[in-house]
């Protein structure tokens, strides 16, 4: 199975591969090696990543917004959701942190098709400090969820800004959102994998 490695980078979250090159997500069914447990379930789980990360932790998270605003919709950006046409797009990237500590865990980056949301929903986008998955489920049906791969990232940038000491690996799980048939959001999550090795807390 392949994995993309990803140089480091003073860019964080910019650096996506294409679709093409991430490896899959089939189904429920995802054929790895090297990867924990924990991972596997990670990547093949259908929902946001906040509460089972709080569930690793055994603390609640609060959410960061770190960007937030129009971008232009580019052919790399419409690849992401064809066949759907987009004429604007948004892109929300926060992070999730202990809300005690204020500790980052996590970044997740989304490209939002904006037209495929209601007006309160766009609203929500663009003044809340809420994930995108709490957004989206408060729409009068839930989106549909659909794997697309993932990637291992070795990205120095963002191992600082998450405070870790040294590069880390990350593992990155993209996935896309579906709203009445048409695609709406396409997702990445990052996470560190030393994150993800943590032993039974508290």
């Amino acid at each position: 199975m392949p994995q993309v490695i990803m140089p480091s980078s003073h860019q964080p979250n910019d650096a996506q591969p294409a679709f093409a090159d991430l490896a899959p997500i089939s189904g429920y069914h995802v054929q790895t090696k090297g990867l924990t447990g924990i991972e596997r379930m990670l990547l093949v789980s259908d929902g946001t990543f906040t509460p089972q990360l709080e569930a690793l932790l055994g603390r609640p998270l609060v959410i960061k917004v770190l960007r937030n605003g129009e971008v232009p919709v580019d052919a790399r950006i419409a690849e992401r959701f064809a066949p759907t046409p987009v004429t604007t797009i948004w892109r929300r990237q926060v992070a999730q942190a202990d809300a005690l500590s204020g500790r980052t865990y996590m970044h997740a980056d989304s490209y939002v098709n904006i037209d495929a949301f209601g007006n309160d929903l766009r609203r929500h986008l663009i003044e809340s400090a809420l994930g995108i998955g709490r957004i989206a489920r408060m729409l009068p049906r839930p989106p549909e969820r659909e794997p697309v791969g993932f990637y291992i990232e070795q990205n120095e940038a963002e191992a600082l800004e998450l405070g870790l000491e040294r590069t880390e690996q990350f593992l990155c799980k993209v996935y896309r959102m579906k709203v009445a048939g048409a695609y709406a959001a396409v997702i990445t999550e990052r996470m560190p994998r030393s994150l993800l090795a943590i032993r039974q807390s508290g």
